[in-house]
């Protein structure tokens, strides 16, 4: 069984990955605090770390240092989690092998996706479409769910309306279950049950403080045919639903007002570790490095297929996310679009030279290192490019470790503050 060390993130976050995890034969142990984590890393020596960085601290910094030089633990894959949108910080990772990282609120399936495939798992994904939105008033929730019953978004959904209720400090919360037009049949069954079940589980929520709103017929019987749940009440109007809630309100208000108060939040629900949403529900147009765990995006400028394959191969080491240019003017013409941490640059490129484009990069005060990657042996070449601005210059050809430490090096002189 393939072992996963959590590190750093709140319990309730570990309850939920080990819920999650358990379901695909892989075990999760856990290590609150990161100045015990190496100790217990040297324990476990587990397949995977998921470390909690939070916004990046000295002790942090402290033990990924220790890991990268343990010959037990270096090649044991990170991915972290955190608050960090700086991106020269988020590159500075790489120096580490993070081969992700994911800021909060995480996409679940991009989440997901990246611990299987660095456990060399394939961790699929429930991708039924489902919206589901949670406000909260007073001391109600309001969920309301739309499209089809998502088995993936049921457990995040558990462990929200936990996370909730905890930090809100809510004792003997209402909640409001609306089902938007949606329609069930035999085949729902299952997943109807982990919806009410996973409401339930939460105790302090009673059976009698639960309202679900639909005009689904199948539902409604589904319901009232077990006695597990009993007690629920199942409407399809909203006024059935609102009346019981008056004694929270002033009795004086008119129903009108009532619904306007009660469908607009009055608490801002306190920042969590898991989105609610996967990225595809964005519509792909959101999607961005942040869902995708990106830690280091490179361009490779170079118009030679055997060098642009010999470069993918080592960035794609440490799973960095690769764009190629085979020419300097189509790089130029793409960069306001992009934001690279290193850019791999040839000298011998066509329509604009290496050199070229290293003028115009000058000129508009690009701040990413450029490292030159080229077969020019004159030492002019060498002195114009690092007036020119470039990090460093290296012939070709080198080994991939090489040309990796090289980037990673540059990163680092342009990183600051660590």
């Amino acid at each position: 069984m393939k072992q996963v060390l959590l590190i750093g993130a709140s319990y309730k976050f570990f309850e939920y990955l080990t819920e999650g995890l358990s379901q695909q034969q892989v075990k999760l142990e856990q290590s609150p605090n990161i100045r015990s984590a190496y100790t217990d890393l040297i324990q476990i020596l587990p397949d995977l770390i998921i470390i909690d960085i939070g916004a990046l601290n000295e002790d942090t910094v402290l033990f990924l240092e220790k890991k990268l030089k343990d010959p037990n633990a270096k090649s044991i894959p990170i991915i972290a989690i955190g608050d960090i949108s700086d991106r020269r910080r988020i590159s500075f990772l790489a120096n580490f092998r993070v081969l992700k990282y994911f800021r909060k609120p995480l996409k679940y399936d991009c989440f997901f996706k990246s611990i299987g495939e660095a456990l060399g798992l394939n961790f699929t994904a429930d991708q039924t479409d489902c919206i589901m939105e949670m406000h909260v008033t007073d001391n109600i929730f309001f969920i309301e769910i739309a499209g089809g019953l998502n088995r993936d978004k049921i457990s995040m959904f558990r462990y929200r309306l936990d996370e909730c209720k905890t930090k809100l400090k809510m004792t003997a919360p209402k909640l409001v279950l609306m089902l938007s037009n949606m329609k069930f049949c035999f085949l729902d069954m299952t997943n109807i049950s982990l919806l009410l079940d996973t409401i339930l589980a939460d105790r302090i929520i009673k059976k009698s403080s639960i309202k679900i709103l639909t005009n689904d017929t199948f539902f409604k019987d589904f319901v009232n045919g077990h006695e597990e749940y009993k007690g629920i009440e199942i409407t399809d109007d909203i006024n059935t639903v609102l009346n019981p809630l008056l004694e929270i309100f002033a009795i004086s208000e008119s129903k009108d007002p009532l619904l306007q108060r009660v469908l607009i939040p009055n608490k801002e629900l306190p920042e969590n570790d898991i989105d609610m949403r996967f990225s595809s529900d964005y519509g792909g147009t959101s999607k961005s490095s942040w869902d995708e765990g990106d830690i280091l995006r490179v361009a490779i400028i170079d118009d030679d297929p055997v060098s642009q394959k010999i470069l993918v191969g080592t960035f794609d080491r440490i799973k960095a996310k690769i764009t190629i240019y085979s020419d300097g003017v189509t790089f130029l013409n793409d960069l306001s679009g992009k934001d690279f941490d290193v850019v791999i640059l040839d000298i011998f490129i066509p329509n604009m030279n290496g050199l070229d484009v290293l003028r115009n990069l000058q000129r508009q005060k690009y701040s990413s290192p450029v490292l030159v990657y080229s077969q020019a042996t004159e030492k002019q070449y060498v002195t114009d490019a690092i007036s020119l601005g470039a990090a460093n210059f290296i012939l070709k050809p080198q080994k991939p470790e090489i040309i990796i430490q090289t980037a990673l090096s540059a990163i680092s002189g342009a990183n600051t503050g660590f």
